[in-house]
């Protein structure tokens, strides 16, 4: 058994969409964990924090843009270890709109951005999770705005 120190922490992700792309972002080739691959705008809560407060702090930090939270819809797990510590991270990923065109102003974090459509996906270097939380959220797009098309008229 280990004896560094396990520390908790969650993390908000937001998968901002603009008519039919979603907003990635490519992490520095200076950053320790994971550098040079494509992620979703995301960041760690600071405490007594809200989470949708969080996401849209981080999203403004890393990309300059003013952001609505609309909705939680995937969660995931993952491990970042250092010489002696273990952050055990919790990712909760809203479903977001910009509130404004604005141009994007990375971070130092970030080197570089773009708006990608569902058949783009395979064309970027992402982890397995971040993927499938991008998938999820083309699907759930593509649900949403199929019950926007649909006319139901209540009385049957």
């Amino acid at each position: 058994m280990s004896n560094n120190k396990i520390v908790q922490v969650i993390v908000a992700g937001g998968v901002i969409i603009h008519q039919k792309e979603i907003l990635i972002l490519k992490r520095s080739s200076r950053e320790k964990v994971l550098p040079n691959y494509w992620e979703i705008p995301s960041g760690k809560k600071l405490p007594l924090e809200n989470v949708e407060v969080c996401l849209a702090r981080e999203v403004r930090e890393e990309t300059g843009l003013l952001i609505e939270p609309i909705l939680p819809f995937s969660v995931f797990e993952y491990q970042v270890a250092s010489n002696n510590e273990i952050q055990e991270c919790t990712q909760i990923n809203y479903l977001s709109l910009p509130k404004r065109k604005s141009r994007i102003a990375l971070s130092e974090e970030h080197e570089d951005f773009d708006w990608i459509r569902k058949e783009d996906l395979h064309h970027y270097k992402m982890s397995k999770e971040v993927k499938k939380v991008i998938n999820r959220a083309f699907e759930l797009k593509k649900m949403l705005d199929s019950f926007k098309r649909r006319k139901i008229d209540p009385r049957g």
